[in-house]
């Protein structure tokens, strides 16, 4: 079984579980098993997928069955995505809008979200369509994903674990590249990297203008 590379991929397995879920037992069976729901949008309607169906290249209802208690680890599939999205917990404001299009969802199968469930996984890019309630948000996927240390580039926001600054993405950026080079030139940076220090820059000279009398 080959791990996903991509969003892109991700959001593609999401639809099919969305569609294949509602006519197979055997998926409708693991709702309850599932941690971390995967979500992405389908116009302006929220669709979701557990990780170990959506965490996997060509996943189908037949192969996810075939290969449940062989080939497939949520473990692997959780920690391979975890660089592509960001975490909705409980405490994040956007979890509200997650959790209820979730519950109904899940209620016109006839199931319920099992107790294991901790919350939501979005891809940074998503994170605007909450609006303005989206700002928490986006202060969480900062927090854990920029830091600043004295004795690291002179104490300047960086991406956590590395010596990139924010303002080297920000110049990147302003210099024509996409967020789908960096991450090619910069392997050990994520999408989602790229969105927090596009949040910290964006909150950085988002302040208060002081005239002078």
């Amino acid at each position: 079984m080959k791990l996903v590379s991509t969003v892109d991929e991700v959001i593609a397995n999401i639809r099919k579980y969305q569609n294949e879920i509602k006519l197979d037992e055997f998926l409708q069976a693991r709702i309850a098993k599932t941690v971390w729901w995967y979500a992405a949008k389908e116009g302006d309607a929220w669709i979701f997928g557990p990780s170990k169906f959506v965490g996997y290249v060509g996943m189908t209802a037949e192969v996810y069955r075939l290969n449940y208690d062989l080939d497939m680890d949520g473990r692997d599939t959780e920690k391979n995505m975890s660089g592509m999205f960001v975490e909705i917990g409980p405490s994040a404001s956007a979890y509200t809008e997650l959790n209820a299009a979730l519950q109904a969802f899940i209620a016109s199968i006839g199931k319920k979200v099992g107790r294991r469930f901790k919350g939501f996984r979005v891809a940074p890019d998503l994170l605007g369509t909450f609006g303005p309630v989206g700002r928490s948000d986006e202060e969480a996927l900062i927090a854990t994903r920029i830091v600043s240390d004295p004795g690291i580039c002179g104490g300047r926001p960086r991406i956590r674990g590395t010596r990139v600054r924010v303002v080297d993405i920000m110049q990147m950026l302003s210099a024509g590249m996409q967020s789908e080079d960096i991450v090619v030139d910069f392997p050990y940076i994520t999408q989602a990297d790229i969105a927090a220090a596009l949040a910290y820059g964006a909150k950085a000279v988002d302040h208060a203008i002081v005239r002078a009398a």
